[in-house]
Parts: structure tokens; C-alpha cells; sequence
């Protein structure tokens, strides 16, 4: 767990809510849970890592580490380049549902969010996971505490990005590595499936063509049979 240098009351009971939260939906409690400054994230090296932040006026090394799909910026939540290398290939953009136009769009909204968790490989060790939970300043913190404290609805929380407004979650697609976390409508889980294993994609198609293929040639088939049958 990473706090900013000299967190305030509003950030530790924030920070209180999240690992009640965790207790609540795994059935444990938070154990064995370090907290760290971020002057001290080498420590953490070689652990998965959640990182609460409170921008704009936050520590640089906090900016360092949140390296997912959306950052603070001059006040405001922005959208990163995606670093999917499916975005390098537009003509595969129909197999990795792109939700980058959504979340712009919650972005721009009057009011706008109140903050954004996102999830992304640990900066500090690759085959760890990194999960940012930042409001825009100290102020929006009571919104997201809401959220996580079980006043407002948090069961759906899945992709790489979720936004917090209004007390209200938008979840979006924007990485190919997707996770989720409640009950998904149906639309939902098929764009998290397809995003999770874009790959087998091709192979389904292969797989449905050969299929169709056969059929087709059967049919050919017993058609041309049962026309030299009737011309005999």
C-alpha cells in the first residue's frame, strides 16, 4: 500500500475504507498489508501494489508510479495512449472493443469525476500487479469513500479503467488484459471475453468457415446426385 508523505486524516480513513472493503468481498481481512511512502517503494519491490493518490499537488514519485490508462493533469483526468498492441493494427480494432470514446466522454462531463481506479502492470516488478485508486484532490475523496464504504454500488468494476461520478461506476475496455468484479450484463462479459482472449478469435473463424465449408459441399453434393438421378 502507498500513501503520500504526510497523509491527512481524510486520506488514512480513505485508505481504512479500501482494505474494509477488501475484508467485506473476500470473506478475510487485510492482513499482512505494508504501508510505504513513496520514498520507500523499493521496499515494495516484488509485491503487488495499491496505490491511493490525491492529485493535483501530489508527490512526484506517486506520478511515477500510476502508470495505467489515465492520469491527473492540470486539474483534470486525461486519457493516456494506449499501450495495447492491438491499437498498432487498426484493422484490428473490431476483435478489442475500444472504450477510450466513452471514457472521454465521462471525462468532459459536467461535473466531471470525482476520480478513477485503474489497474496496470507494477512498475516496480513485471510479473506483479499495480492497482491506483486517485481522487482529484482531497476534497473528492468523501465521493469515492461512499463508493467503497457501500452507499453507492461498486459491482461492476471490470477492464482496465473505472471512473468514479456521482457516486455512480463506469468501467471501460481499454487494455486487453481485463479483470471484473461483480455482476456483468451480458454484452459486458462477451467485450471482456473477447478483449481477454482476442487471440482465439481467428481460430473461431477458421473453425466456422471449415465448418460452413463442409456444409455447403454436402449440400452441393446431394444436389448434383440427386440430379443425375433424375436425368437417368
Amino acid at each position: 500500500m502507498v500513501l503520500g508523505d504526510d497523509a491527512a486524516p481524510p486520506q488514512i480513513g480513505f485508505y481504512l475504507d479500501v482494505l474494509g472493503f477488501f475484508g467485506a468481498r473476500t470473506g478475510y481481512p487485510a492482513l499482512r498489508v505494508t504501508v510505504v511512502s513513496p520514498a520507500q517503494t523499493a521496499e515494495a519491490a516484488g509485491k503487488d501494489l495499491l496505490i491511493l493518490g490525491t492529485g493535483p499537488h501530489e508527490s512526484e514519485w506517486i506520478e511515477k508510479l500510476i502508470a495505467g490508462p489515465a492520469s491527473v493533469s492540470q486539474g483534470q483526468i486525461r486519457l493516456r495512449d494506449s499501450s495495447s498492441p492491438l491499437s498498432k493494427f487498426p484493422w484490428l480494432a473490431w476483435f478489442s472493443p475500444d472504450g477510450r470514446r466513452g471514457a472521454q466522454e465521462v471525462f468532459t462531463a459536467d461535473p466531471g469525476p470525482d476520480g478513477f481506479l485503474s489497474e496496470f502492470s507494477s512498475p516496480l516488478s513485471g510479473d506483479h500487479t499495480a492497482v491506483a485508486i486517485q481522487a482529484l484532490d482531497i476534497a473528492k475523496l468523501d465521493p469515492l469513500e461512499d463508493v467503497f464504504a457501500g452507499e453507492a454500488t461498486i459491482a461492476q468494476v471490470y477492464g482496465s479503467l473505472s471512473v468514479f461520478q456521482g457516486g455512480q461506476v463506469h468501467s471501460f475496455i481499454l487494455e486487453p488484459r481485463s479483470y471484473a468484479l461483480g455482476q456483468l450484463a451480458p454484452v459486458e462479459r462477451f467485450h471482456l471475453w473477447v478483449s481477454s482472449y482476442y487471440w482465439i478469435l481467428p481460430l473461431l473463424l477458421i473453425a466456422i468457415t471449415a465448418l460452413l465449408a463442409a456444409k455447403v459441399n454436402g449440400w452441393l453434393e446431394e444436389r448434383a446426385r440427386f440430379r443425375l438421378q433424375t436425368q437417368q
